[in-house]
């Protein structure tokens, strides 16, 4: 009886073991779609009602400047350029900035993005059907930085939140 107790343990071992070397590695869209999600969740009014539809195929192309500082319209490019020219302010971030640009300069990188519908529930609990695109920069040919930034519809969690105080 002993002897079925040891083997059933040595199975288990060995299949733990077994998968935990043979999982497949989370894909770049993997990683991703789930920190997209994370951010849009938090700009939902009913986050629990939140079912993902569809996502589409990874595009890749290469990054621009501007989708590299994180600028993807009108306001936030004058926004940016508000912050370069304020005294408070100005001498960090425009060495903050010419880091940014020299980093750019130096590696190319390619600008990720891929679509995600759903379906959740607004604050009078009726369901709506939306979509959002999910985006990020990275340098070319390497995978995500464990810290990527990863923009929602042109906005990070913190850019969103600003924007709903600001307006």
């Amino acid at each position: 009886m002993l002897k079925g107790f040891w083997a059933l343990v040595l199975v288990a071992f060995v299949a733990a073991v077994g998968y935990a070397f043979l999982r497949p590695e989370p894909t770049t869209q993997d990683l991703m779609l789930a920190k997209c999600e994370e951010v849009f969740l938090q700009r939902l009014k009913s986050p629990s009602s939140y079912k993902r539809i569809e996502v589409t195929e990874l595009r890749t192309r290469p990054a621009t400047l501007d989708e590299h500082l994180g600028i993807f319209d009108p306001a936030q490019k004058a926004e940016y350029d508000r912050r370069l020219k304020d005294p408070r302010m100005g001498a960090r971030f425009r060495e903050l900035d010419e880091a940014d640009r020299a980093r750019f300069a130096a590696v190319p990188h390619d600008f990720l993005t891929f679509l995600v519908s759903y379906d959740a529930d607004n604050a009078f609990g009726t369901a709506l059907r939306g979509a959002f695109e999910c985006s990020t920069v990275a340098e070319s040919g390497q995978p995500l930085s464990e810290f990527f930034t990863a923009y929602v519809d042109g906005h990070t969690a913190l850019s969103w939140a600003m924007q709903g105080l600001s307006g």
